[in-house]
């Protein structure tokens, strides 16, 4: 199993490269963290195992 930083990763540069194939994906996600939460590609904390997008 992947850990969370490359999971994360994963999932941005795939969600990047379905953006690149057709400009008409697109998705969303939050710049600025809440206190605690990671802020590199996706909102979430590595604690809690999770992230979060929009599509």
């Amino acid at each position: 199993m992947i850990d969370y930083k490359e999971y994360e990763k994963t999932v941005y540069n795939w969600l990047i490269d379905k953006n690149n194939q057709d400009p008409n994906f697109t998705f969303s996600h939050r710049i600025k963290g809440s206190k605690g939460a990671e802020l590199d590609y996706f909102i979430g904390t590595e604690k809690s195992r999770y992230f979060g997008t929009t599509f």
